[in-house]
């Protein structure tokens, strides 16, 4: 929990935005937002969708499997997991790589919830 939380919170800064990829890696934060524990994947989900928010970042998200995560995530049903999933697919949606992975695995359905 107490790692979600970290990243959580170094996530929110523009300039952490890469060395938390570069550091932390994309890997570590997709596992903890496929945790069961429900605060854990929140938090990792809310890292994962600042992270989302750089441009310079979306090719890396989408060509590591970034979108096959959030359609595995975005199928719990809590608010806050799903409001986070879908502001990373929104984000992501301005990235042409992203655009297509979202139509090829048909991710509309988790925009559609909100």
């Amino acid at each position: 929990r107490t790692a979600a939380a970290s990243l959580a919170s170094i996530s929110l800064n523009d300039y952490n935005k890469k060395d938390l990829v570069r550091v932390c890696g994309l890997k570590e934060i997709f596992d903890l937002a496929l945790s069961s524990d429900i605060q854990v994947k929140r938090d990792a989900i809310f890292a994962f969708a600042n992270v989302t928010d750089s441009a310079e970042l979306q090719e890396d998200i989408a060509e590591v499997g970034g979108v096959t995560v959030l359609n595995k995530v975005g199928q719990t049903d809590d608010v806050r997991v799903q409001r986070g999933v879908s502001r990373a697919l929104s984000s992501l949606s301005g990235n042409s790589t992203a655009q297509k992975l979202i139509i090829e695995e048909g991710v509309f359905h988790i925009l559609l919830v909100f």
